[in-house]
């Protein structure tokens, strides 16, 4: 066999493997279920999971334009997402249930992505050593956050501003992707496809590679277009340093005029949809500088060092690289209320600068001082790898830990599951379902109804409306406001579980607007009757 189809074949079984290996966690969280619970397959901050699946659900509806469904707010209802459409499109062809859809999506998303890093790696690594390197580096590494306990790194955060990224920013790492973000996946896809034909249409002027990258940007726009921002100051700085000609400047003016549709649609939506809107007014706020040397560790010495070495000698691919990072500190600390979210694909290019140093200086000494063979040096690429990984590993134990103490955070009854079920068969789609903010995490993406509270950022005032729904439920709470609150709430039918029994005995069977169209022995769905339905309409 040739080495060649031997370097592939291994590319291959290590992305397999690495998704794969991905999906343990999710064995483990599931084993600590309690007795009559569902795990929900989430892993990390599950809103965001859950609001994915909401998304997603639309797309296996039929539609192509979607609304927020956590909030019931009148909105426009007119956001385009293709990857949430094209995974609606998964879920409606295979007639797969949408959690196990979801989490082969994200499967097949890993290995693409390790196969997409180690062909960009190819336009600044030629051994296969180094370029596996990378992609492991790449795919595998994280901070020091490990080494501190919980103490310190709440002190570090409160009292200088240090945040442990490896630990709680999904956007930081691409473990963090793998486990469990697939739309930073195929965002981190886009950016790497379009980062590899805009350095070679740079470099050759070669128009095919040009327009192949306008369309990997135009996608990226609608995907995560924040990370246009990222292309367009990579760009910027790299032409700055380079000195390059006016045409490269024009070839630049015109791609970003063609590529940035989705950035004036993006506009569009958060200035006059009233729901997108609030929903953009959510804070991520960057730390300190120091955050990234907490949140990236060794990668970061290691791509320091190699700036360092390097100073003033710097080749175009060199400064190529730079420019990427360059470009996402500056962006890191821009004065926008989206600041942490820019920070996605950082770790590529202080991965790709960290294996030039690996394989330029430290395995050089080691050769000389040590003298180490071959097969040495191999082995201490992988022992170099592996002290990278340790905060990856504390995430996914501290979330099984975190599981076994607080399991409602995962799970669900097998009688809310079930009534879900009932309510995605026999409830028309979007239609608005009353309920506690726990359970209206999921109704939309497992329902497909419009909930009146449900995520913290995606219902428009959701601090207020999580009180007043689970005042709704207490035994106490008078009949009068819970009349008004469906009234204020829009809603079409009223939904009683585990989440909303664990509040109190609303007493819905007494209400005379209410009629009870399902139940079983933990959950009860009701429709508001007559003439408030009409008038909610």
């Amino acid at each position: 066999m040739r080495k060649g189809k031997q370097n592939s074949i291994l590319i291959w079984i290590f992305a397999i493997l690495l998704a794969l290996a991905s999906a343990l966690p999710y064995f483990a969280m599931n084993s600590g279920t309690p007795s009559g619970s569902v795990y929900m397959g989430s892993i990390g901050n599950g809103f965001d999971q859950a609001s994915y699946l909401a998304w997603i659900k639309q797309g296996a509806e039929g539609k192509l334009l979607f609304s927020d469904n956590y909030t019931t707010e009148p909105q426009s209802g007119a956001f385009f997402h293709p990857f949430f459409l094209v995974c609606g499109w998964f879920v409606r062809l295979t007639g797969l249930e949408i959690i196990q859809a979801y989490h082969i999506i994200r499967s097949l998303l890993a290995i693409l992505f390790i196969m997409m890093l180690f062909k960009f790696s190819e336009l600044f690594l030629q051994n296969f050593k180094e370029r596996f390197f990378f992609t492991a580096l790449s795919a595998l590494s994280a901070g020091f956050s490990f080494m501190f306990s919980p103490k310190i790194l709440e002190y570090l955060n409160s009292t200088f501003l240090i945040t442990p990224y490896d630990l709680i920013v999904p956007e930081a790492t691409a473990f963090m992707a793998i486990l469990h973000k697939p739309l930073f996946l195929m965002a981190l896809i886009l950016l790497l496809s379009s980062m590899f034909f805009l350095y070679r249409g740079f470099k050759n002027m070669k128009g095919k590679d040009i327009l192949l990258s306008i369309l990997m940007l135009f996608l990226l726009g609608f995907v995560h277009p924040y990370d246009l921002a990222t292309v367009y100051i990579t760009l910027v700085l790299y032409l700055i340093w380079t000195r390059a000609d006016w045409m490269k400047w024009r070839l630049l003016a015109g791609i970003v005029v063609i590529s940035c549709p989705s950035l004036i649609y993006e506009y569009l939506m958060s200035s006059y949809d009233p729901v997108f809107r609030e929903w953009g007014k959510t804070l991520t706020i960057s730390s300190t500088p120091w955050s990234y040397f907490l949140s990236f560790g060794f990668v970061f010495i290691a791509a320091a060092a190699y700036t360092a070495k390097r100073w003033g000698k710097y080749t175009k691919t060199e400064i190529f690289l730079l420019s990427w990072l360059i470009g996402h500190f500056i962006l890191a600390y821009f004065p926008v209320r989206f600041e942490r979210r820019l920070i996605l694909g950082f770790q590529i290019p202080l991965a790709l600068l960290a294996t030039m140093w690996f394989y330029s200086a430290a395995l050089p000494f080691l050769r000389k001082h040590l003298k180490i063979s071959p097969r040495g040096a191999v082995a201490f690429a992988a022992v170099a790898i592996a002290l990278t990984f340790p905060s990856n590993l504390r995430f996914i134990y501290e979330e099984v830990f975190w599981m076994k103490g607080n399991p409602a955070n995962y799970c669900v009854l097998i009688t809310d599951r079930e009534a879900f079920s009932w309510m995605d068969k026999n409830i028309p789609a979007d239609s608005v379902v009353l309920s506690s903010f726990a359970s209206g995490i999921y109704i939309p993406g497992l329902a497909g109804c419009k909930v009146y509270a449900g995520h913290y950022d995606q219902t428009v005032n959701s601090k207020q409306k999580k009180r007043e729904a689970g005042y709704f439920y207490e035994t106490a709470t008078k009949t009068g406001f819970r009349k008004s609150l469906i009234e204020l709430s829009r809603a079409e039918y009223v939904y009683c579980g585990g989440f909303e029994r664990a509040i109190g005995d609303a007493g819905l069977d007494s209400l005379s607007e209410l009629e009870k169209i399902y139940e079983n022995s933990g959950a009860a769905v009701y429709k508001v009757r007559g003439k408030l339905t009409d008038l909610l309409r």
